[in-house]
């Protein structure tokens, strides 16, 4: 009796199932179903071709408009005009340095490499955005240098020979 028989019809079937599952994926993705030299596409020609403008309802662009005054409005009413410094604080705990209020964050000391970072916020007094920058010493800022990194404050020195600024660590 050969191995052949003794297998059950079930399995027999799943096999040719399966053989011909990989078959139609075969013609499916691989093989070429016509010659490469023969190939034409009719096609969709692009010169000339001109797309239509889309075009908003009437009722849509009413709508739009009416939620706009509607909360140009109330806007209005709930804040007179203010400008970008009087809607965003001063940073707190900072020190002024120019035109610029700085408070440090954190100071990192490697003992490998006998490196200070500082980790400060800095904030213009006019436009109000602000920025977390890393600040080493040497580095300049608004034309304050830093001399010193200690660990538990900043030491800035102004170009002009003024006095240094000393820019403590913000406790919370």
């Amino acid at each position: 009796m050969s191995v052949w028989q003794r297998v059950p019809n079930l399995v027999k079937v799943c096999a040719a199932v399966v053989v011909l599952l990989c078959l139609l994926d075969f013609t499916q993705r691989v093989w070429i179903s016509a010659e490469v030299d023969a190939r034409e596409v009719s096609g969709f020609v692009t010169t000339g071709y001109q797309a239509p403008q889309p075009q908003v309802s009437d009722q849509v662009s009413a709508f739009i408009a009416q939620l706009t005054t509607a909360e140009s409005e109330t806007v209005e009413e709930e804040s007179p005009e203010q400008s970008v410094a009087e809607q965003t604080p001063l940073i707190e705990g900072g020190v002024n340095l120019g035109d610029m209020r700085v408070r440090v964050r954190a100071i990192y000391v490697s003992q490998k490499m006998n490196k200070r970072v500082a980790l400060i916020e800095t904030q213009h007094m006019k436009e109000r955005h602000l920025e977390l920058t890393e600040i080493a010493v040497d580095d300049v800022l608004n034309n304050y240098k830093v001399s010193t990194i200690t660990v538990d404050s900043v030491v800035f020195s102004g170009d002009d020979g003024s006095e240094p600024v000393v820019v403590p660590v913000f406790d919370y």
